[in-house]
């Protein structure tokens, strides 16, 4: 896989300040970015940049770990999927994460102690239907996360 150098920065820096602030964090899954010059990667819609990552929930369970699983209440670990989540966001450059609607409300419903409500809508899809907020539904992203950078970082 293929990312931009901002998107790897930006990925491996949230992933460094994620693991300084939880050292016994899990080891995150990557998955599929893009291809080398970009291009139509099957199966993926978009992936055609550089600037999209594939990441695996956080696991509850150490069975699951180093592998993507199909997140639920029992299966995820939900204070770290939302630390992840939150310091991807406090990049300042994520265009949106694609989050599917059950896990969203898991992680809405956890969020609530930490965020505003004028906050949780502007991050939240959940549980508005509509296609708003940063972190948004999409069908079949129940077992990774999909993150789209924005295109140029802010500097």
């Amino acid at each position: 896989s293929y990312g931009t150098s901002a998107t790897i920065d930006l990925l491996l820096g949230s992933l460094e300040r994620l693991n300084r602030c939880d050292s016994k964090m899990p080891p995150v899954v990557i998955g599929d970015l893009s291809l080398a010059g970009g291009g139509r990667f099957r199966p993926h819609i978009s992936h055609q940049n550089g600037r999209d990552v594939d990441i695996g929930y956080v696991p509850r369970h150490k069975a699951y770990r180093g592998s993507y699983f199909v997140a639920n209440r029992s299966s995820l670990d939900v204070p770290r999927t939302w630390r992840l989540l939150k310091t991807l966001l406090d990049s300042g450059e994520v265009e949106y994460i694609f989050v599917n609607r059950s896990i969203q409300a898991l992680l809405y419903e956890y969020a609530k102690d930490y965020l505003t409500p004028t906050e949780r809508t502007r991050i939240f899809q959940y549980p508005r239907r509509r296609h708003v907020g940063l972190i948004r539904h999409s069908r079949g992203h129940d077992d990774h996360m999909h993150v789209r950078f924005l295109a140029s970082p802010r500097g």
